[in-house]
């Protein structure tokens, strides 16, 4: 009897990439023969094959049997993986790029691949899209880029790129200034590869280096600039000023003349592009200005004025005349009236003669007119405020004088609302004012009260005597006395003594604590009420609400009591008045815990609840398998699967529920041969309602005592396999631990084919 070989031991270079060879191994056996087999059709008889220029399809288990002296030695395998080489990537770039700029290179994306870059200058990197900013004429060349995915490194990609120079900024030149119609030349500095491009006045653009403009206009006047541009890569810009000057003809001299003095005196010529301004005129004025202006001009600045123009593009020379008028400003007139006056009195406007002056008055309320001493009749309050008159000769006004007007209001008495006060806290507060012309006042009343602070103090208290309480109603009256221009007044309050709230709380209570305390507070004479708590509940909906509920907070609960409050609250300054109610708080009985429950079939068990609480009674809803359903601890009968309610009463109606399910299990039944054979018929080895006990365990032994199945519970049946791969035809033995009823059973199944 020959040995059998032993499982061979297999090596190989896995993993490798494509392209290359897959390198299959094993250690010589004297007298052995080969036989390897593999993906994509591999066969081979020797030792150590290998294969060449390996694809991806060459991956996976790779199988090798031995054979000596007619004796095969069981499968040895091994797995080989061919990963796949990268194609090169697809390059691109912004170039041509400007030196300084930002050079951005691209490679296409390559799922899972690290990429590595290399360049002029240096260059190296590892991102897939490196940018070089501030990048320098230097970084002009061949980029290439390789991608490696899975270890496996593609072919290069490349790409060339270049980085042009930026030119300087160009020197200008021109033949400025010049006269209207003349050639204007513009000229740039040459710079080496640049082009040019020139901006200016009136939509002006031209590339010429250097450019003439024939006849040119004064709108051709102003600021040029010219940037030079060395591929796509633009210079500094540089920039010329240019004057294209007008001829002077038939210049057209004025001013804002007759002007008073004390005002500007304004001069003003015909403007000429490019022109220069020469001004002369009496009290020794000169000015380069073209439209100087004398400041607070002065009779001595009346006379002939001349300009002199001169164009120095076009070499002219004109002289051009005006005469100005100067009028003397009158002075200020006194101004007077006759206030203070009262609210439709008349009020009397008084201005002071100024020789062969006419008057302009202006004033509060839209206030004009030209005569020299206005009367306002029946004068309004809002006519008080500042008057102001000018005396006007020759057109020429003087500064405005002054006058300010008094009108007293009439007396104006605001004595307060009318107030509602209590019994209980009858004291009136009072705030009267008095506007218009008086600031004090003295007060009455219709009753037998106090004014605390006088009854000439606008601000205090009144004190409503007894009769003033009894009658509920008393009137406070405040006038005033006469002011110098108009008639004293008057103005009364009404005041309102209500009686003393009535406040009723309610009975003290006994209340569940899982319940919310019903209120039915009341509350007579006053406006409403408002709830407090001594614990830390909620009112609902509010504390306001005389007939709402109030809401038990923890601490309350635990406390066992708690104290509620009602206040009323207005009408009027009413003090409050309190009633209270206490209420006791029960707490309703725990079901601490209710285990789910497993009981055999026809078999009985006792339902044993965690309950808390005193005086309880219970009910097991529905009344089906149990001997008893108002007990604690009836006795179950297990007949069916059934989910029951526990209701648990206690003091105070305080009512506990939850629910509790029962799972009655059947009997297993445990077959003792399957067919895996795939036919669709008996292919796995079923063990009726095993799936329903809880925390079980399977396990599946060989003859030898070899572990082939294991499973926590039986979600899904045994289809006769171990790791994946069927067993052959014969008995097997198994063992099932029903843990939670300390049981266990053991026998044996046959596979057979």
């Amino acid at each position: 009897v020959n040995p059998k070989p032993l499982v061979p031991v297999i090596t190989s270079n896995s993993p490798v990439c494509s392209g290359t060879a897959i390198l299959l191994s094993t250690p010589a056996v004297p007298g052995a023969s080969y036989n390897w087999t593999g993906p994509n059709g591999f066969t081979s008889n020797l030792q150590n094959p290998q294969i060449p220029n390996a694809i991806t399809q060459f991956s996976g288990n790779y199988s090798l049997t031995e054979t000596v002296n007619g004796c095969t030695s069981d499968v040895g395998t091994i797995n080989v993986k061919v990963n796949q080489t990268p194609l090169a990537p697809v390059l691109s770039s912004n170039a041509p790029a400007c030196e300084g700029g930002t050079l951005n290179l691209t490679a296409s994306a390559i799922a899972g691949a690290t990429y590595s870059w290399t360049g002029p200058n240096g260059f190296t990197s590892t991102l897939q899209n490196p940018v070089i900013n501030n990048v320098t004429v230097s970084a002009s060349g061949t980029y290439s880029v390789t991608v490696t995915v899975n270890g496996c490194t593609g072919p290069a990609g490349t790409i060339t790129v270049l980085v042009n120079p930026v030119p300087t900024a160009p020197v200008l030149t021109s033949n400025s200034p010049i006269c209207a119609g003349s050639t204007l030349t513009l000229s740039a500095k040459s710079i080496p590869g640049s082009n040019y491009q020139w901006t200016g006045p009136n939509g002006f653009t031209s590339t010429l280096q250097n450019i003439t403009i024939p006849a040119a206009a004064t709108s051709y006047t102003g600021t040029y600039t010219v940037v030079a541009s060395v591929g796509n890569c633009p210079g500094p810009a540089s920039t010329i000023a240019i004057s294209v000057d007008q001829t002077p003809i038939n210049p057209i001299i004025s001013s804002n003349s007759p002007v008073c003095s004390g005002n500007p005196l304004q001069l003003d010529v015909t403007f000429y592009n490019g022109s220069v301004y020469t001004w002369t005129g009496p009290n020794g004025f000169t000015s380069k200005l073209r439209n100087p202006v004398i400041g607070n001009s002065i009779t001595a600045n009346q006379g002939r004025y001349s300009v002199t123009i001169v164009s120095p593009g076009c070499i002219v020379t004109t002289t051009v005349f005006t005469d100005v008028i100067v009028n003397q400003t009158p002075a200020a007139p006194l101004a007077s009236n006759n206030s203070p006056v009262c609210v439709g009195q008349r009020l009397q406007l008084s201005a002071s003669t100024i020789n062969g002056a006419t008057y302009q008055w202006t004033g509060p309320n839209g206030f004009s007119s030209n005569v020299q001493n206005p009367i306002i009749d029946n004068v309004p309050g809002n006519s008080a405020g500042r008057y102001s008159v000018v005396s006007i000769v020759n057109s020429c006004p003087s500064t405005a004088a002054i006058t300010s007007v008094v009108i007293d209001q009439p007396a104006i008495v605001n004595a307060g609302n009318g107030q509602i006060v209590c019994a209980n806290n009858s004291a009136v507060s009072l705030n009267a004012t008095v506007t218009g012309g008086s600031t004090t006042g003295i007060w009455s009343s219709s009753g037998t009260g106090t004014f605390t602070a006088g009854n000439s103090s606008l601000s205090g208290t009144y004190i409503p005597s007894p009769a003033d309480i009894a009658a509920g109603r008393v009137t406070l009256t405040l006038t005033v006395t006469r002011t110098a221009s108009c008639v004293p007044g008057s103005a009364s309050i009404n005041v309102t003594i209500n009686p003393t709230p009535i406040v009723v709380a309610g009975k003290d209570q006994v209340v569940c604590a899982d319940k919310d305390a019903p209120l039915s507070g009341s509350i007579t004479f006053a406006g409403g009420g408002t709830w407090t708590s001594s614990g830390t509940g909620q009112f609902n909906p509010s504390n306001t609400a005389l007939n709402g509920s109030y809401i038990f907070s923890d601490a309350d609960k635990k406390a066992g009591n708690v104290i509620l409050t009602l206040t009323s609250s207005g009408p009027g300054n009413c003090l409050p008045v309190s009633s209270k109610m206490n209420i006791k708080i029960v707490p309703p009985p725990v079901i601490e815990s209710i285990p789910e429950l497993y009981v055999l079939q026809n078999e009985t068990a006792i339902l044993k609840p965690s309950v808390v609480g005193t005086n309880l009674t219970y009910l097991w809803t529905p009344n089906i398998y149990l001997n008893n359903n108002t007990l604690q601890n009836p006795v179950f009968t297990g007949v069916g699967d059934i989910t029951y309610t526990l209701t648990v009463t206690g003091a105070a109606g305080c009512v506990a529920e939850t629910k509790m399910f029962i799972k009655v299990l059947k009997p297993i039944v445990i077959p003792n041969t399957f067919t895996p054979n795939d036919d669709g018929i008996n292919d796995t080895w079923v063990i009726k309602e095993l799936d329903t006990y809880p925390n079980i365990t399977v396990r599946i032994f060989d003859r030898y005592g070899q572990q082939l199945h294991y499973s926590n519970g039986y979600p899904q049946a045994w289809d006769g396999t171990y790791n994946g791969k069927k067993l052959p035809w014969g008995t097997y033995y198994y063992l099932i631990d029903l843990k939670n009823y300390n049981k266990k059973l053991s026998g044996w199944v046959a596979i057979i084919k």
